[in-house]
């Protein structure tokens, strides 16, 4: 598997940006729970937004170690999102990916992931 995401289209384009966070929310807690499922980690979150007029964009950010967080994805969405707050144009639709997955059974020497690191710390 190389990523999971999901997307949702309004089905009226909206400038309600409580209400875009709202579905950007669920669809963190819908690819996180399809992560945990799969027994996965990720280091990529992708956001996607689509205005009226089909004026589409991706942004990704990389994180630095592997993770399971779903705080990081939040977050890391909210950072993206930010960028286009306050546009003139109607959101129609958002997405949510994840990539740069790992399967998490697989113990790695190489490569530590952000919750082996906290659980070290405690």
């Amino acid at each position: 598997m190389k990523s999971i995401g999901g997307e949702h289209t309004f089905e009226v384009d909206t400038n309600d940006w409580l209400t875009v966070n709202e579905q950007l929310v669920n669809l963190v807690d819908y690819v996180h729970k399809r992560l945990i499922e799969a027994n996965m980690t990720f280091r990529t979150v992708g956001l996607k937004i689509r205005f009226t007029g089909f004026e589409t964009y991706t942004r990704e950010k990389t994180l630095r170690f592997s993770t399971t967080d779903k705080q990081s994805i939040l977050t890391t969405i909210q950072e993206l999102l930010e960028e286009f707050r306050g546009r003139p144009k109607k959101v129609r639709l958002v997405g949510v990916r994840l990539s740069g997955l790992a399967d998490k059974s697989e113990k790695s020497t190489t490569k530590p992931t952000l919750d082996t690191f906290v659980s070290r710390k405690g």
